[in-house]
């Protein structure tokens, strides 16, 4: 219900799809920079022992 009156009252999302693909996409870009830090954080992980 609040999401519906947001943006209706901003009115940048024509409807539900766009905001589902647009918190979709930005998911997905965390998800990206959580996996680099990891891999970054497992390959260091040896030397530090």
């Amino acid at each position: 219900m609040a999401k519906q009156r947001r943006t209706n009252v901003v009115g940048i999302f024509p409807n539900d799809a766009a905001i589902t693909r647009l918190i979709g996409a930005i998911l997905m870009e965390q998800n990206d920079e959580w996996a680099v830090q990891r891999s970054r954080y497992m390959t260091l992980k040896p030397w530090l022992l």
